[in-house]
């Protein structure tokens, strides 16, 4: 043992927090997240095996040059070239000059990208990826020593996929929600929405994107199956997928309907008018016949506090088929009564007309004008159905009010 001491190469690699400089940097590249470790080196004399070395109190501490390699998909690439001193490594090429730095080694992992992502450089790279694999070298005399590898775990990623509705009417839209967890270097994502068929029978291809939000509409009444696949780019395998069903409903909506408007936003100019129109009244009108009858005068500034915001305006609807369609609806609209003095609603309109526009239902108002003529304007927009016999939504009528409406199946 005196001219072959028993000599150990070890490294210890571990994850250290990330430099939010270069999680920064990855994220910049496209990654979504990133890892960093850090890899503590040293050569150690097992002195206690050697016992010709023991007996005289000595021991190797070496000090000089080693290697740093990385083995990739079986490749053995030497990194860099690291300094030892005393038995530690002390320092490491710096990437962008290839000068030695001091310190211990500091290795780079980017997750989620769509494509290969350099960290560092451009001398010398410490980009690592799951499944690579580091060890040291060092010349030892007439040997060379070398560490055992260590391997970068590969960590099976994790998807959940969730949707703002599951049940829906035949052109409403259905935003779908993706979550990712421990992505691999390189992904994409395909989705498949469950109708895809042609109407010749042939399949659609899925749609192959890096996107963790999709809209989706549903033309048709069926039972559906949204499913989502995380394919690994590096790997060329699908990692893991996850689905979620979707009923597209229309059902019966030929019947009568209650309506609900709550007014909660009114505009302020509108309201100002009407506030000036009621003092005016009370100054030229109410106050006057008050004193001629003995009373006191009416302050006026009590029209201060007229607001239409909680008022509910109930309206009642009978709808029926137009034409045998499926989808269309149309009924006569009547005015029930408001839940305040403040706002009446209006008679004017004669009917509604239901359709479903840009995966929305909209009732669209028909009625007449002053002078006779037809006219139609958006009455009711933006509706869902939130479940069977129920639909709800909001109203906006410019320079008036605006707010959310209910319809309720008597």
């Amino acid at each position: 043992d005196l001219f072959f001491p028993t000599l150990a190469m070890k490294q210890l690699v571990q994850p250290v927090a990330v430099d939010e400089d270069m999680l920064a940097l990855a994220k910049q590249k496209g990654a979504q997240d990133l890892k960093q470790f850090e890899a503590a080196i040293s050569l150690e004399h097992e002195v206690a095996k050697d016992s010709q070395w023991s007996a005289e109190g000595l021991r190797i501490e070496y000090s000089g040059p080693g290697e740093l390699w990385r083995i990739r998909n079986g490749r053995h690439t030497k990194l860099a070239g690291v300094e030892f001193l005393r038995g530690v490594v002390v320092s490491y090429q710096d990437p962008e000059t290839g000068e030695q730095v001091e310190g211990n080694p500091v290795f780079y992992m980017p997750l989620g990208a769509e494509k290969t992502v350099a960290m560092t450089g451009p001398v010398v790279d410490y980009t690592v990826e799951m499944e690579d694999s580091l060890y040291v070298t060092a010349s030892g005399g007439a040997r060379i020593l070398q560490s055992d590898a260590y391997t970068f775990a590969s960590e099976e990623p994790e998807i959940r996929l969730t949707a703002d509705r599951t049940t829906l009417m035949p052109g409403e839209a259905v935003v779908f929600e993706l979550e990712i967890e421990n992505p691999p270097e390189r992904y994409a994502l395909e989705w498949t929405f469950g109708d895809e068929a042609s109407e010749d029978g042939t399949e659609v291809a899925p749609v192959r994107n890096r996107k963790t939000t999709m809209k989706h509409i549903y033309e048709k009444e069926d039972e559906y199956v949204a499913t989502v696949r995380l394919v690994d780019l590096k790997r060329k395998v699908v990692r893991t997928s996850d689905s979620i069903g979707i009923s597209s409903y229309l059902g019966e909506l030929a019947g009568p309907w209650d309506i609900t408007l709550e007014i909660q936003q009114e505009n302020q100019f509108f309201r100002s008018l009407v506030v000036a129109i009621l003092k005016f009244f009370i100054n030229a009108l109410i106050s006057p016949i008050s004193v001629a009858l003995g009373g006191e005068p009416v302050d006026p500034s009590a029209a201060e506090n007229y607001t239409m915001v909680g008022t509910k305006l109930m309206y009642s609807l009978d709808l029926r088929r137009v034409e045998e369609s499926d989808t269309l609806y149309a009924g006569p609209l009547t005015y029930v009564g408001s839940s305040t003095d403040m706002v009446e609603g209006t008679e004017d309109i004669q009917s509604l007309r239901l359709e479903i526009m840009n995966g929305s239902m909209m009732f669209i108002a028909q009625g007449v004008d002053d002078n006779g003529n037809p006219i139609e304007f958006i009455f009711l927009r933006n509706g869902r159905m939130t479940s069977p016999g129920q639909l709800e939504g909001d109203f906006n009528f410019p320079g008036v009010m605006s707010g959310q409406w209910t319809a309720v199946m008597r």
